[in-house]
């Protein structure tokens, strides 16, 4: 992998990780509740600022306070993989795997 490749997928790993942590970030502060299901909406009532802001969401966990720090440590691994370990042999895989997790656990549509 030559180095401008690496940059730009670093670059992009980091934004889009932050959108992971944004979606993670607002469904811990909806507190212990029950998701309605599969596809959630990230902010809740209490936090939208407008009408349709709500970010919508697929996670296969069924509670707000356990999809959410789960995002954002799913958020973190990537940020690290993306500056660390993205030129290794199986780090694309790995990236992209991760990206799968984030979606399974809430990390955003």
């Amino acid at each position: 992998m030559n180095r401008t490749t690496k940059t730009i997928t670093s670059i992009l790993g980091i934004m889009l990780a932050i959108a992971g942590l944004d979606h993670g970030f607002f469904e811990t502060l909806q507190g212990n509740t029950a998701t309605n299901g599969l596809i959630i909406q990230a902010i809740g009532d209490a936090q939208q600022m407008w009408v349709h802001g709500t970010e919508e969401a697929f996670t296969i966990v069924p509670n707000f306070l356990i999809t959410g720090p789960l995002a954002i440590a799913v958020s973190i691994a990537i940020m690290i993989w993306s500056v660390r370990f993205m030129d290794t042999k199986h780090g694309s895989t790995v990236f992209m795997l991760l990206f799968a997790l984030l979606f399974l656990v809430g990390g955003g549509v």
